[in-house]
Protein backbone atom coordinates (compact mmCIF):
# COMPACT_ATOMS: atom_id res chain seq x y z
CA UNK A 1 0.00 0.00 0.00
CA UNK A 2 2.70 2.31 1.01
CA UNK A 3 4.76 1.22 -2.29
CA UNK A 4 1.45 2.01 -4.69
CA UNK A 5 1.29 5.81 -2.64
CA UNK A 6 5.00 6.75 -3.15
CA UNK A 7 5.01 5.30 -6.72
CA UNK A 8 1.53 7.53 -8.12
CA UNK A 9 3.12 10.37 -5.74
CA UNK A 10 6.43 10.68 -7.38
CA UNK A 11 4.66 9.80 -10.54
CA UNK A 12 2.59 12.87 -10.18
CA UNK A 13 5.37 14.85 -9.13
CA UNK A 14 7.42 13.69 -12.65
CA UNK A 15 4.05 14.74 -14.85
CA UNK A 16 3.89 17.98 -12.87
CA UNK A 17 7.60 18.74 -13.45
CA UNK A 18 7.74 18.34 -16.81
CA UNK A 19 4.51 20.30 -17.78
CA UNK A 20 6.42 23.04 -15.62
CA UNK A 21 10.13 22.90 -17.77
CA UNK A 22 7.55 22.44 -21.26
CA UNK A 23 6.04 25.85 -20.23
CA UNK A 24 9.10 27.23 -19.73
CA UNK A 25 10.98 25.73 -22.73
CA UNK A 26 8.34 27.28 -24.80
CA UNK A 27 8.38 30.48 -23.22
CA UNK A 28 11.93 31.05 -23.44
CA UNK A 29 12.09 29.79 -27.34
CA UNK A 30 9.49 32.15 -28.11
CA UNK A 31 11.38 35.19 -26.33
CA UNK A 32 14.01 34.44 -27.92
CA UNK A 33 12.35 34.03 -31.11
CA UNK A 34 10.34 37.71 -30.53
CA UNK A 35 13.64 39.15 -29.60
CA UNK A 36 14.80 38.00 -33.13
CA UNK A 37 11.19 39.63 -34.43
CA UNK A 38 11.27 42.87 -32.68
CA UNK A 39 14.58 43.94 -34.44
CA UNK A 40 13.53 42.70 -37.68
CA UNK A 41 10.57 45.24 -36.63
CA UNK A 42 12.97 47.75 -36.08
CA UNK A 43 14.68 47.51 -38.99
CA UNK A 44 11.86 47.44 -41.65
CA UNK A 45 10.06 50.83 -39.51
CA UNK A 46 13.63 52.43 -40.61
CA UNK A 47 13.30 51.09 -43.82
CA UNK A 48 16.79 49.41 -43.76
CA UNK A 49 15.58 45.69 -43.92
CA UNK A 50 16.78 43.50 -46.47
CA UNK A 51 15.82 40.02 -47.27
CA UNK A 52 18.91 38.66 -45.78
CA UNK A 53 17.81 40.01 -42.11
CA UNK A 54 14.40 38.13 -42.89
CA UNK A 55 16.54 34.78 -43.74
CA UNK A 56 18.49 35.16 -40.76
CA UNK A 57 14.95 35.61 -38.57
CA UNK A 58 13.99 32.18 -40.63
CA UNK A 59 17.14 30.38 -40.16
CA UNK A 60 16.53 30.61 -36.53
CA UNK A 61 12.93 30.00 -36.62
CA UNK A 62 13.87 26.46 -38.61
CA UNK A 63 16.40 25.75 -36.11
CA UNK A 64 13.91 26.20 -33.21
CA UNK A 65 11.32 24.74 -35.29
CA UNK A 66 12.70 21.04 -35.23
CA UNK A 67 12.62 20.87 -31.70
CA UNK A 68 9.49 22.63 -31.16
CA UNK A 69 7.38 20.07 -33.40
CA UNK A 70 7.44 17.45 -30.79
CA UNK A 71 5.46 20.31 -28.03
CA UNK A 72 3.70 22.53 -30.29
CA UNK A 73 1.05 21.31 -32.84
CA UNK A 74 1.85 21.46 -36.60
CA UNK A 75 -0.66 23.74 -37.21
CA UNK A 76 0.84 26.51 -34.94
CA UNK A 77 4.05 25.82 -36.64
CA UNK A 78 3.39 26.57 -40.24
CA UNK A 79 1.25 29.12 -39.39
CA UNK A 80 4.41 31.31 -37.87
CA UNK A 81 6.17 30.26 -41.34
CA UNK A 82 3.17 31.48 -43.57
CA UNK A 83 3.30 35.02 -41.70
CA UNK A 84 6.94 35.62 -41.26
CA UNK A 85 7.42 33.68 -45.16
CA UNK A 86 4.97 36.59 -45.93
CA UNK A 87 6.89 39.01 -44.05
CA UNK A 88 10.33 38.53 -46.03
CA UNK A 89 8.31 38.47 -49.32
CA UNK A 90 7.08 41.94 -49.02
CA UNK A 91 10.92 43.34 -46.84
CA UNK A 92 12.13 41.30 -50.41
CA UNK A 93 9.92 43.97 -52.51
CA UNK A 94 10.21 47.07 -49.79
CA UNK A 95 6.91 46.83 -49.22
CA UNK A 96 7.97 47.92 -45.42
CA UNK A 97 3.97 48.83 -44.51
CA UNK A 98 2.92 45.70 -45.00
CA UNK A 99 5.67 43.28 -43.78
CA UNK A 100 5.55 45.32 -40.68
CA UNK A 101 1.68 44.27 -40.22
CA UNK A 102 2.98 40.50 -41.07
CA UNK A 103 5.63 40.81 -38.35
CA UNK A 104 3.57 42.67 -35.33
CA UNK A 105 0.90 39.36 -36.13
CA UNK A 106 4.37 37.10 -35.50
CA UNK A 107 5.31 38.97 -32.43
CA UNK A 108 1.43 38.56 -30.84
CA UNK A 109 1.46 35.21 -31.68
CA UNK A 110 5.32 34.65 -29.47
CA UNK A 111 3.50 36.40 -27.21
CA UNK A 112 0.36 34.65 -27.01
CA UNK A 113 1.24 30.92 -28.16
CA UNK A 114 2.85 29.96 -25.06
CA UNK A 115 -0.06 30.52 -22.95
CA UNK A 116 -1.82 27.88 -24.76
CA UNK A 117 0.35 25.16 -23.55
CA UNK A 118 0.58 26.87 -20.10
CA UNK A 119 -0.44 25.39 -16.62
CA UNK A 120 -3.65 27.01 -16.11
CA UNK A 121 -7.11 26.47 -15.30
CA UNK A 122 -8.45 27.94 -18.51
CA UNK A 123 -6.14 24.87 -20.46
CA UNK A 124 -7.30 22.34 -18.05
CA UNK A 125 -11.24 22.60 -18.24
Amino acid sequence: MVKTLVSVLLSLIVIVGAAFAENAYLRSEFTEFGEALETLYDKTEEKTANAEDGKAVRDMWYQKKKTLHILVPHTSISYVDYWLDEAIGLIRVQSYDAARAKIEVLLDVCANLPGGYAISLENIF
